[in-house]
């Protein structure tokens, strides 16, 4: 058996509750995987306008906003020495300004193993951030935790949508770490029938080989969609089956703008997912 392992998770957090959420899931995949937390937040440029610079002096504005900034700094710092205590994980602080996004941001999570944020909305990332920019320059594999997720662990029970594709194959490789650990890996096959009614046996049961020698715990499953979308019958199987986790690929990075699976990836990155995501493009 392979021993698969993360050893830097990073993660977007704020002050708010959901930030908070999101910064204690992170750490506890952390702690489980002996990992090292990089918790990133961003700081407003919250500086009064020129109206109300004309009414005090340039010094008294300047003193105001770097006051508020280092509160905000240390809101952060004492959030994140808390949750790191708790999980006991060492872990790095970085504030990021808000124009960050435009100086090239990416580099500063593009050597993490994994990217936690919350999805759709994101506490802490900088305004102008966005899911598709960051995968398409940061190239990073991404966790994204629904706003209506309150379960404390991810990764219990994880649902791989397989197709045998490139994307596929990428994003199963990349969560190794996650599916090694599970208590059960199910790897679902959608319409894996061809027009003849013959099934192709041989890749699923390839990538089932694979995670078993990486000491996964691994059920096969093969359904049909029809008459629904594709991405509703990954959903419902997989919240039938109390999945906490659903592994996929969305994009093909030579044509980024095209998802591999047409309107599937859409839907599933869409705001009514009730499950966290696991993606690489």
């Amino acid at each position: 058996m392979t021993t698969t392992t993360m050893k830097t998770i990073a993660v977007f957090f704020d002050a708010s509750l959901g930030g908070r959420r999101v910064l204690e899931i992170a750490a506890r995949m952390a702690q489980e995987h002996g990992a090292r937390l990089v918790a990133i937040c961003t700081v407003i440029d919250e500086r009064p306008k020129a109206t109300e610079s004309h009414v005090r002096s340039d010094a008294e504005v300047m003193r105001r906003h770097e006051h508020s900034v280092s509160i905000r700094v240390a809101q952060a710092v004492q959030m994140l020495q808390l949750v790191s205590n708790r999980y006991g994980v060492a872990s790095d602080l970085r504030v990021v300004p808000e124009g960050a996004l435009r100086e090239g941001y990416p580099v500063l999570s593009l050597y993490a193993d994994l990217l936690v944020v919350g999805h759709p909305d994101t506490p802490g990332a900088p305004s102008a951030w966005s899911f598709n920019y960051t995968l398409r320059r940061g190239g990073i594999p991404m966790l994204l935790v629904p706003p209506t997720w309150e379960e404390p662990v991810i990764g219990r029970r994880i649902v791989v949508a397989w197709n045998s594709s490139p994307q596929a194959r990428n994003a199963l490789k990349a969560s190794l770490p996650l599916l090694a650990r599970a208590h059960v890996v199910d790897l679902v096959i959608i319409d894996a029938e061809h027009p003849s009614g013959q099934r192709d046996e041989k890749p699923s049961a390839d990538a089932a080989l694979y995670l078993a020698q990486h000491g996964a715990e691994i059920e096969v499953h093969r359904i049909s969609s029809q008459p629904r979308p594709i991405a509703e019958a990954l959903i419902d199987h997989a919240v039938r089956n109390d999945a906490d986790l659903l592994v996929f690929g969305a994009y093909d990075r030579a044509n980024f703008r095209e998802p591999v699976l047409g309107g599937v990836s859409r839907t599933l990155l869409g705001a009514s997912t009730p499950l966290p995501l696991f993606i690489l493009p």
